[in-house]
């Protein structure tokens, strides 16, 4: 008997922000994640069927109880909106990973606030990204009975300029794509999305955005495929 569950999170949608201006490039100071060690290297990219690495502090982990709070917070929040749905469903790690790949283009006031809101205000943003980078390494690889698999992308206005930066952080800690799209062609637009969606959640996931606005500048994507078989 196989089980298949799958969700994606599109999680955007604001966004005139620093991003499209040079002064995003300064956002945070120390932010620079520089060379890495050859440990940290072959923490994250040994062989498929090697068992994952050990790492001192196991930085995947610093996540799980500010992310588990904001979980439970945003349900709290969901389940209290007028006339509510009898089931509520949701995946609150692709909207913390999305919000936390914002993060990184943003600073001041917003900055600030999204850290609080995710519960990493304590946390330093290299810290913050560097777990998400393990995670993104960790969950990427498929075991004997399970599939778990992340993705995340950047949907950028066609002709819309970008700090080289923000792009790069989102690559290295993220392992975000990059692809343009022109938002004035709405139904071409909804389609591209789509056909990125459906193709990082095996088609399961194939209508997830059903209308744009033509003033977008930039949608960020997150997605997570699950497919496990139970064992006998």
């Amino acid at each position: 008997m196989r089980v298949i569950l799958h969700c994606g999170v599109i999680a955007a949608l604001l966004l005139s922000v620093a991003w499209a201006t040079p002064q995003g490039a300064d956002d945070h100071e120390g932010h620079d994640h520089g060379p890495h060690t050859a440990d940290h290297h072959h923490h994250l990219h040994h062989g498929e069927d090697e068992s994952h690495p050990q790492h001192e502090g196991q930085q995947s982990n610093a996540l799980s109880k500010p992310n588990a709070d904001f979980a439970f917070a945003l349900y709290k929040k969901l389940s209290a909106l007028p006339e509510p749905q009898s089931n509520i469903f949701f995946s609150p790690l692709s909207i913390s990973m999305a919000l936390s790949m914002l993060a990184l283009g943003v600073k001041g006031d917003t900055f600030s606030e999204l850290y609080q809101a995710l519960g990493y205000a304590e946390m330093t943003p290299e810290t913050v990204n560097v777990a998400y980078e393990h995670i993104f390494h960790m969950l990427g690889h498929e075991k004997e009975n399970m599939q778990l698999d992340l993705s995340s992308a950047v949907a950028l206005r066609s002709g819309a300029s970008v700090v080289d930066k923000f792009l790069e952080d989102a690559k290295h800690y993220f392992e975000s794509e990059l692809f343009t799209v022109d938002f004035t062609k709405r139904d071409v637009a909804i389609e591209e999305i789509n056909k990125y969606i459906a193709q990082q959640t095996n088609n399961t996931i194939t209508d997830m955005v059903k209308e744009v606005d033509s003033d977008t500048l930039m949608i960020l994507i997150n997605c997570i495929y699950f497919r496990g078989k139970s064992c006998t």
